[in-house]
């Protein structure tokens, strides 16, 4: 049996959330389109495409928020859709792989909050 990782520290501002209905929906894209909405600081992760010309992927992460709650307000729990806009990019500085958020939507009514 192998040890679970250590749960970082958390605060009352953190969020808890279990996640269902999760899917990941991905497209290969020309790396000039995607290039204007990610930090120069990051590099696009490049693959090769059927073609053999360099494609980034960009996904579309669509899932429910199941007992949505800041910590600091346990009792305040919701239930929303959530989708995440993503690609893949190295830190130009460390060298590290990352995931870049374009944006997110959640589909609720605290959202304006």
């Amino acid at each position: 049996m192998t040890a679970s990782p250590e749960r970082p520290p958390t605060g009352p501002t953190d969020v808890v959330a279990r996640l269902g209905h999760f899917a990941i929906v991905t497209w290969a894209v020309e790396p000039a389109l995607v290039r204007p909405h990610v930090d120069p600081r990051y590099a696009l992760e490049e693959y090769p495409g059927p073609d053999g010309a360099p494609r980034v992927w960009v996904s579309a992460v669509p899932f429910e928020d199941q007992d949505f709650h800041v910590l600091a307000v346990p009792r305040a729990r919701f239930r929303m859709g959530q989708t995440n806009y993503r690609t893949y990019v190295v830190d130009r500085r460390t060298g590290e792989r990352a995931v870049w958020f374009f944006g997110t939507t959640l589909g609720h009514w605290t959202v304006v909050v």
